[in-house]
Formats: structure tokens, sequence, C-alpha cells
């Protein structure tokens, strides 16, 4: 984005990733996993707080992004690969490291992690790690494999912060699925390579994405340093995500509710898209919130100005069809019955939803 012309506030902050360069011009990184960590020096511009309120992202809905109203990327910069990170006096600096979850492309983990170090007023030096994440719901498994390919660069990029001469202290942020990549990075660090180093000090994991007794085996094993602190929460999408693929039950509203936000999400970026879900469903919901709390949600997302999403069930085996029949209604789409129509008959539904664009 070019310079703004009022005054605005500035993080700066240091990027390592092992994303592969995107081939899309004003896009720096894509899904893609890349052959090596490339380091980056990146600015960012807050929005006056006329326009945000502390916690909250102004995403850019324009290119290139207005300084006053949105979160911008006002420069970056490559450096060296090697070498020192910091200058100045030796342990002068203390240093926080964030890990970014699930779904998380790299420009929003940028914008998400200059929100954390603007709102909280930190003084570490912030340093960003971005792995390899698909950005999207539905990309969980891949999301799965990269952070098991980072594991490797994750380790170089700790390694490094430690050897700075003017490093101090390193603390760890991760979220979601950055706490699965940090914790197992972290026992590999102690059980096979000699060791954590002595600075990361304390490592924070918000909402993890981690299973109670593997989390308990890996803590067992990385032994007293660091200092680990969880914070949970009840509202990260992913984690949702991860429970409805994990304990096989059907929660349908729960995958509905996920599936809406993706869409709208798109709708908001590019409101002349048509986005719409299709449903298939053999069974009733047996798991996370009912057809009541679906409902009162998604009318309260409609008063508030959300935009609509279509949802088109298409009905099998033991499904019950008047819940479907509702979930449609409410949501300006059509249910449809393929338990006459067998496989044959899902071509023509396909061909009718479509006919709705």
């Amino acid at each position: 984005s070019p310079p703004p012309t009022v005054a605005v506030d500035r993080v700066s902050m240091i990027t390592a990733t092992d994303r592969a360069a995107s081939p899309e011009p004003g896009v720096l990184y894509s899904d893609g996993r890349g052959a090596t960590t490339v380091w980056n020096d990146v600015v960012v511009s807050i929005p006056p707080a006329d326009v945000r309120s502390a916690g909250v992202i102004r995403w850019p809905l324009e290119s290139p992004a207005d300084p006053t109203r949105s979160f911008a990327t006002l420069s970056v910069e490559t450096r060296s690969a090697h070498g020192p990170l910091f200058t100045g006096r030796r342990g002068s600096k203390r240093v926080l490291v964030y890990v970014h979850g699930f779904r998380t492309r790299f420009q929003s983990a940028v914008h998400r992690f200059a929100q954390v170090v603007h709102d909280s007023g930190t003084t570490y030096e912030p340093v960003l790690f971005s792995w390899p994440s698909r950005g999207t719901v539905m990309g969980y498994y891949y999301d799965r494999e990269s952070m098991d390919a980072s594991r490797d660069a994750f380790e170089a990029v700790l390694r490094r912060l430690a050897a700075d001469a003017s490093v101090r202290e390193i603390g760890i942020l991760a979220h979601s699925g950055g706490a699965w990549l940090t914790t197992d990075t972290l026992r590999t660090m102690a059980v096979e390579r000699g060791g954590i180093p002595d600075k990361i000090t304390r490592v924070v994991l918000a909402a993890p994405d981690l299973d109670v007794d593997v989390f308990g085996r890996e803590l067992d094993r990385i032994g007293e340093r660091p200092a680990f602190t969880v914070l949970l929460s009840r509202d990260d999408g992913s984690l949702r995500f991860s429970s409805l693929v994990a304990d096989g039950g059907t929660a349908i509203y729960d995958a509905l509710t996920l599936a809406q936000q993706q869409a709208r999400q798109e709708l908001r970026a590019d409101p002349e898209r048509f986005v719409s879900i299709v449903l298939l469903t053999d069974g009733a919901n047996t798991a996370g919130r009912d057809w009541a709390a679906f409902e009162r949600e998604q009318r309260m997302a409609r008063d508030g100005g959300a935009p609509l999403v279509r949802v088109f069930p298409i009905i099998f085996g033991e499904a019950q069809s008047g819940e479907m029949q509702a979930l449609a209604e409410l949501t300006g789409g059509r249910a449809f019955d393929a338990r006459n129509t067998g496989k044959s008959g899902l071509p023509l539904v396909f061909k009718e939803i479509r006919g709705y664009q």
C-alpha cells in the first residue's frame, strides 16, 4: 500500500516462512510448501481508533488498502537467511514468536499478529513463523501434513533466534494447530536434538488443537522448561472442525456454521459472487448445536446484516426431511430428496441447483 496521508500507528515485525512464493500479483506467499525458509522485514499500519476497536482487525477490502480505513502492509523487505537478526547490546532483546493456526493465509497471519502486538502494547520484538496453511476450513488435513513438514523449519527459526547474542529471552505464542507444531518441535529438540535453548522461557498455547493425553506426554518429555500457559476458547472454528472429524458424530449444524462463516468471508470479499452450500446427509444431527440453536443464530446473523448464503440439502437414508425442508426455507435454498432418484438423479439435482445462480 502507498504511505498513509494521515498519522497511523505502525508495527514492524520479522517474518519467517517455508511457504512457496505466490504467482498471484500482490500476494507474497501461497499455500504451497516451499523448499527453504524466507525471512522478511514487514511493516503494517494500524487504522485510527475511531474506525477500529481494540482486538478487531479491519480487513482490507480494496487493493491497494487504505491505511486510514483498514490494516495495510506498507513495506516488505527480504533479509538474509544467515547471521544475527537484531542490533543492540548483548542480551538486550526479548522476542515473541507467533505461530498461527489452521486455515490462515500469510497476509492474515501478518495482520493478526500486528493487531496482537499493537493492542497488547508488548515490548517484545515480534517474529512471525508462518507455515503453509491452505487458508480454508476444508483444508484441515492438508494443514496437518504441512505442520508436520514444517517442524525442521520452525526448529531452525528458534535456534537462529537463540544464537543471536542480542536476544535475552524468547517467548512463543501459538494458536490452534500452531500449538501442535510448537509442542512437537520442542519435544523433538528436547529429546533428539540436544535440548531446548535456555533462552526459550515461556510458551502460551491459545485455543490449542491438542489431544490432552498426547499433550501430557509431550510435556513430560520436554521437561521443566519452558513454562507453559494454556488459554481455552469455545469459539474457535478450527477446533470445532477438528472435533467433528475426530469424534465420529454427525454434527450437521456445527459443520454448516463453519461453512457459513467461510462463505460469508468470500461474499464480503466479492459481493457479486454467488456462494451457496450443498449439504448431503443420510442421518440425524447427533452432536454439537441442535436445529433450534442454529436457527436462532442464523436469524440473529441476518438481523445483524450478514450476507445470505443459501443451503441446498440433499436427503439420503434416514435424514430428517422436515428439518432439512425448514433449513432450506430459512436460508433461501431448496431441499432435494435423493432417496427415490438414486445416483443417476444427482447430476439433475446439481444442475437444478446451478440454476439458482
